[in-house]
């Protein structure tokens, strides 16, 4: 349904014209219950600050109206109540600008995952594990390495659920779990409480809407 609808509204020079596979990425995005986020730069597009942002701060006057404007850009108004059912933020690093979609009810069980498991390291407090993605590098923690792949439902088959078979990020989960054991117990701990609360969501519908 989102990519015939993407398909019948998308406009010569607009954002799904000047990144291939948007629509695809987004699609996949919606369908994997289990992934929280959503970037630009996995689309691997070369401009450092994402074509949506100019757009936003170009067209908008108050926060209210780019948090609207911003869903509609992606085509996401389509669905019932998409304001209170996605979310987005600007991420800055240096003079890269990251722009984040998130399903806010997922990414509130993940936070909450989160803060079971992580609140004694100080690695990331509540309501701020987006900004994660802002800073990516390969000095940071292990525990921020392996959190991001998280978010974006990357877990390898040793995770319960995991699925992912990327070389790269099967490498980089053998990597901690030989040199920093305790942080690859520590993430697993962290998957699979996530996994325990998102499952015992009360109320299936309210699951199945974000």
């Amino acid at each position: 349904m989102y990519l015939e609808y993407v398909t019948k509204m998308a406009v010569s020079g607009g954002l799904f014209y000047s990144y291939e596979n948007l629509g695809i990425q987004i699609h996949h995005f919606l369908r994997d219950d289990l992934r929280c986020v959503f970037t630009f730069n996995r689309l691997q597009h070369s401009p450092k600050t994402d074509l949506i942002i100019p757009l936003l701060h170009q067209r908008c006057t108050s926060d209210k109206d780019m948090q609207i404007k911003a869903l509609q850009l992606l085509h996401l108004d389509i669905f019932p109540e998409y304001k209170t059912r996605f979310g987005f933020r600007e991420v800055c690093s240096g003079t890269t600008t990251t722009f984040v979609l998130f399903k806010k009810l997922q990414l509130r069980v993940f936070e909450q995952a989160v803060s079971l498991w992580l609140y004694k390291h100080s690695i990331v407090s509540h309501g701020q594990i987006l900004d994660l993605l802002g800073r990516w590098d390969h000095t940071r923690l292990n525990t921020e390495k392996l959190l991001i792949h998280l978010l974006f439902a990357e877990a390898p088959p040793a995770f319960h659920m995991g699925h992912c078979r990327a070389g790269r990020v099967l490498a980089l989960f053998d990597e901690v779990d030989m040199r920093d054991h305790a942080t690859y117990e520590t993430v697993g701990a962290t998957w699979n409480t996530f996994l325990r609360i998102w499952y015992t969501v009360e109320t299936p519908a309210l699951r199945n809407i974000c």
